[in-house]
């Protein structure tokens, strides 16, 4: 299917052509409306943007008149392409562009977001508890409002990468009201509860999160669509995610990399299996090591043979921050040097969770390297990011932040112990920040806990404050128990095992942690970075 679209395209574009050369403008934006469907299709989105700007140009230029559903069909499309060529900013003008010509204008300040969102949470109110004065739109209209359902659908992923937290419970909440005004099951309906499930479970709300993600599986199932179930089931594996269910987070992204690969969907393949790699990260499956490393690399050789610098970023961030976890320093310094080439040459907009993930990673491996002042020049570029956020955006930062904040610990107690009295203190600022943030993040999720304790007690500990890092670690070893994550309960009891043993403290107590250390950590004593732990 998609081969017959790419044929199809390509045919459209060269009659495309051959009517503008011959000034039948009218049949040209014809001809570029087929081709840039048939790309949408196969999801060829440099192709897509190319009949669009030819579009807009024959529109512009030759005075051609075209119905504004049409058009802003067309331009979604677009922005489509933008979203999943790594370009949200360009892809929210599109959206909005696209919008505007259906009637449906988005807000453009922060209050105006707010306003309409208690407008649509009204309305999503009256659509649950009294669905009887729900009205289905007229049957001329249905087509634009399943349009403008998508579009806003779409707006979701924007804002969540631009960290619009503002449009981003607007853009669930109006792409579900719009989507049920028809009446239909369609495949943007059950993106948009498995959307309004996400915003609930990072609020987190379990109940309400579950309740609309049960809504999203009965849309796909009544549907039977592979684009449907491979949306449902990234939205319900980071849901799981977030509340520590590891082993259903884990099939669930397995379920929509089957699906997306059914569907021809790249882009959602890509984003499984990057989310399942860093909830790999949490969870501390570590025996899953040379299968994510295999993931990795397929994610990366994805996004360079589309182009996309996000994907590859993807790729190399989190093979290269496994690569550091588990002691593969010769693996990690080669990725380290690919990275920085991706970075270097890339024209592309960067996210900032894989700008602080990158230079965290690099200043880690200066450390190693004994290069503590390019370890403090990373870390500021990592700063600056940090600066940028302001608060936590969603639970997939929180292995990002933690490697931000064992950089920042280490550089700062070397800086200690150089006695570089001037970047000791400014670095003790970002620590402090650092810890801060990840603090933030545990108060918003719970699986963010044990790592912000961990960091926490490292530091007490440094300013020789014992009672507070021991407190800290007990409290973390709970939080890490309570949702199996094996790698943070080896990290807790390793702190308290080493604590303890140079204190004069119960035996008794020291054997308990040791000992369970030693049940629970034999994986990690065969890593060349659980010396590095021990030393910290």
């Amino acid at each position: 299917m998609i081969a017959n679209s790419t044929i199809a395209s390509q045919n459209n574009v060269e009659l495309a052509l051959h009517c503008y050369k011959a000034e039948d403008y009218r049949k040209a934006l014809h001809f570029y409306g087929k081709a840039i469907q048939n790309a949408f299709k196969k999801f060829a989105n440099r192709e897509i943007i190319e009949c669009l700007s030819k579009i807009e140009s024959i529109i512009g230029q030759h005075n051609i008149t075209v119905s504004k559903s049409k058009h802003a069909r067309w331009v979604a499309m677009g922005g489509t392409a933008e979203l999943a060529l790594g370009f949200p900013e360009r892809a929210e003008s599109e959206f909005n562009r696209a919008l505007d010509l259906l009637g449906f204008r988005q807000p453009r300040s922060k209050m105006g977001y707010i306003t309409k969102t208690l407008v649509e949470a009204v309305l999503q109110l009256r659509n649950r508890y009294l669905p009887s004065l729900r009205k289905r739109v007229p049957d001329r209209r249905v087509k634009d409002v399943h349009l403008a359902a998508m579009i806003m659908e779409r707006q979701f992923v924007v804002y969540f990468y631009l960290k619009k937290m503002e449009g981003l419970f607007y853009s669930a909440l109006a792409s579900t009201n719009l989507s049920e005004a028809t009446q239909d099951d369609t495949v943007t309906l059950s993106r948009s509860y498995a959307n309004i499930g996400n915003v609930f479970a990072g609020i987190p709300a379990y109940r309400l999160s579950s309740s609309y993600l049960r809504r999203a599986k009965k849309v796909a199932e009544n549907l039977n669509d592979d684009g449907a179930w491979a949306w449902y089931h990234l939205a319900g594996g980071m849901c799981l995610a977030q509340f520590g269910d590891w082993q259903g987070h884990t099939q669930a992204m397995s379920k929509c990399q089957q699906s997306a690969i059914a569907h021809g969907d790249r882009r959602r393949w890509e984003e499984a299996t990057s989310v399942k790699s860093i909830a790999g990260f949490l969870s501390g499956e570590l025996e899953q090591a040379s299968d994510l490393s295999n993931d990795y690399s397929k994610i990366l050789d994805s996004g360079f043979r589309r182009g996309v610098t996000q994907t590859q970023l993807w790729g190399l961030c989190m093979w290269l921050m496994s690569a550091i976890v588990q002691g593969e320093f010769t693996l990690a310094n080669s990725l380290d040097k690919r990275l920085k080439k991706l970075i270097d040459g890339s024209s592309d907009p960067i996210d900032p969770v894989n700008v602080l993930e990158a230079n965290s990673s690099f200043a880690l491996l200066s450390l190693r390297n004994e290069e503590t002042i390019e370890a403090f020049e990373y870390l500021t570029m990592a700063a600056k990011e940090i600066a940028i956020w302001g608060r936590p955006t969603n639970w997939r930062s929180i292995v990002g932040c933690f490697h931000y904040c064992e950089a920042t610990l280490r550089l700062w107690y070397q800086l200690k112990v150089e006695g570089r009295e001037s970047y000791f203190k400014e670095t003790q600022r970002r620590l402090n920040s650092a810890i801060y943030l990840l603090k933030q993040h545990a108060n918003i999720y719970d699986i963010a806990i044990p790592r912000y304790r961990l960091v926490a007690g490292w530091y007490e500990s440094m300013l020789e404050n014992e009672d507070a890092s021991h407190t800290h670690w007990i409290k973390g070893l709970e939080f890490a128990k309570k949702f199996n994550m094996k790698f943070d309960t080896c990290l807790l009891l390793l702190a308290l095992d080493t604590s303890l043993s140079n204190e004069s403290l119960s035996k008794a107590t020291h054997k308990d942690y040791s000992s369970e250390l030693l049940s629970e950590g034999k994986k990690l004593y065969d890593l060349a970075r659980f010396r590095e732990w021990r030393n910290i």
